[in-house]
């Protein structure tokens, strides 16, 4: 009896030991993330290609349309199976609380754009910011809640910007089909 109530205990230890290591694993991983996205590439210059590809699109179609952008929008960089991050217009995210009392402005960073482009405000979101996980999964075009306002989602990667379908969905975003 005593030897089946020590190995019971011992059971219990180590798996309370392994819900620690991974919930520690988790944490780790989710600030690396928040910490990245605050001091990592936060100019233009610093954007990757597909990036700066969709940004010259965005400019060119509201350009060549005489358009602002005055819709609240999210651009999310599509890798594979996942989401990336998201860029996102007209949207004061960092005056918003999220749930647990963070300021949105934690998971989001302004990126700053060159003067020539006409663009609102931009602002990169962390990948698993509580709240934006919206972002993570969304359809082409979907209209999501962030900060109380209706976000038009925009997926983009390489293929889209060189197809046209990126066009597509901003003609879509902008009623002109």
């Amino acid at each position: 009896m005593k030897q089946s109530k020590l190995q019971s205990t011992r059971i219990a230890i180590i798996l309370a030991c392994i819900i620690l290591i991974v919930f520690s694993v988790l944490a780790t991983v989710f600030a690396v993330e928040v910490i990245s996205n605050k001091s990592g590439k936060t100019t233009y210059e610093k954007l990757g290609d597909t990036e700066i590809r969709m940004l010259e699109s965005l400019q060119a179609y509201l350009t060549e349309n005489g358009m602002t952008l005055d819709k609240p929008v999210a651009f999310v960089k599509n890798s594979g199976a996942f989401r990336g991050r998201a860029y996102i217009f007209n949207v004061g995210i960092t005056e918003h609380k999220l749930n647990y009392g963070l300021n949105g402005g934690t998971y989001a960073t302004e990126i700053l754009l060159p003067d020539e482009y006409k663009l609102p405000t931009m602002y990169r979101c962390c990948a698993f910011a509580p709240d934006l996980g919206s972002l993570l999964f969304p359809s082409d075009y979907d209209k999501v809640k962030l900060c109380d306002k209706d976000v038009y989602v925009i997926a983009f990667d390489e293929e889209s910007l060189n197809d046209g379908n990126f066009t597509t969905l901003l003609d879509r975003m902008f009623g002109k089909e």
